[in-house]
């Protein structure tokens, strides 16, 4: 009785996808629900940590969008708070990723995290997001007896993430 050998063939295929993750707000476009003086929207979004955002609106009526030039899987946004004057002002702060949203609507937003002041902290990061959308919004905190000015201002926000550069067609980000 005679054994035949057996080849078996493996394929391993390794499928590495390189996505570039960078601060998408750079390329973004920032608006706001008003502008005090000249702290247009803008100016939290330049790259230049020594002028600022800052709305006239206060509470929650108070916003800031920014719009992304595509669909983007979001990871993380880092807000850079005011450090000279008035730091309390960001606290109660939400942050809203969705996509298409217009200012002071949140219908089909999700909320990924609320400011939660702390004296001195110069920086609050929300990380792990992982949520993909077009836009973000950042929605001033509620006002309270003991802090009546909450205008909404902010030094530099950066948002990290992967832009959706699926071709027509494609399925993208969900």
């Amino acid at each position: 009785m005679s054994l035949a050998a057996k080849t078996v063939a493996f394929t391993l295929v390794f499928l590495t996808v390189n996505l570039e993750e960078r601060n998408l707000a750079l390329d973004g476009t920032a608006s706001q629900v008003d502008t005090l003086s000249s702290y247009e929207a803008s100016l939290a979004i330049d790259d230049a940590y020594g002028r600022f955002s800052h709305t006239r609106s206060k509470g929650l009526s108070a916003w800031w969008l920014l719009t992304l030039k595509n669909r983007a899987l979001i990871r993380e946004i880092k807000i850079y708070n005011r450090m000279e004057c008035c730091q309390h002002r960001i606290d109660g702060a939400t942050v809203w990723i969705g996509d298409n949203l217009i200012g002071g609507n949140y219908e089909g937003a999700v909320a990924v995290g609320t400011v939660q002041y702390e004296k001195g902290k110069t920086t609050y990061i929300f990380s792990e997001i992982d949520k993909a959308g077009s836009s973000v919004e950042i929605q001033g905190g509620p006002i309270t007896e003991t802090v009546p000015d909450k205008n909404l201002h902010m030094l530099e926000v950066q948002v990290y993430g992967c832009l959706n550069t699926a071709s027509q067609g494609q399925k993208g980000w969900k």
